[in-house]
This record gives C-alpha cells, sequence and structure tokens, in this order.
C-alpha cells in the first residue's frame, strides 16, 4: 500500500475509498478538494474549512488545497487526512512554513 508500513485508513471505509486510495486522493476526491477549497476560501460553511495556499516543492507553482481546522483547548491545528504523507504537508515543510490560509 503505497510503500507504507501503516494500512490506509481510507480502505476501511466505502466511502472514504471514494475519495483515497492507496494513501492519494482518487480524480474524484481532488474535484471535491478543489472544490471545498473555492468554497472555504469564500468564507462559507463550515467555519472548521479554509483553503490553504503554498508554494509547490517541485513546481514552483501556487497550490490551494482544501484543510481542515481543529481546534483543541483553545488552539487551532490544520489537520491532514493523509498525515505527512500529504502533498499539502511535505509541500508546506518545503517552503519552511510560508503558506497563506483562506477563509473569508
Amino acid at each position: 500500500m503505497g510503500g507504507s508500513p501503516h494500512a490506509d485508513p481510507a480502505e476501511r471505509s466505502p466511502i472514504a475509498r471514494l475519495f483515497y486510495r492507496d494513501w492519494r486522493p482518487t480524480r474524484f476526491g481532488r474535484w471535491v478538494n478543489q472544490l471545498e477549497g473555492r468554497w472555504a476560501a469564500l468564507g462559507l460553511p463550515p467555519k472548521a474549512m479554509a483553503a490553504l495556499e503554498v508554494r509547490g516543492r517541485t513546481s514552483g507553482r501556487t497550490r490551494s488545497t482544501a484543510v481542515a481546522i481543529a481546534t483543541v483547548d483553545g488552539q487551532s491545528y490544520l489537520v491532514s487526512m493523509l498525515g505527512r504523507r500529504s502533498e499539502w504537508v511535505r509541500n508546506v515543510e518545503a517552503a519552511s512554513g510560508d503558506a497563506v490560509l483562506r477563509h473569508g
């Protein structure tokens, strides 16, 4: 499974498999992420969503993706459904955290 020692969490749910396979978003998942990113950038509900813009580590082009924001003890955190292997996480790490969150 993608060279990972851990099982893909999306494989546990038939609905999740529509969006993710082998630790990667499916074509449908990418389309939904783009739609959610545009929606979140406008500031529309849910408030736990935002659009993250970061420079791609290989192409250098600005990439935008929808991200979930979790609040724990008053602190906000970005959540990656795929963990550190997620492309947006790797791009943010390569950009040394230089990214923009858009919400409204």
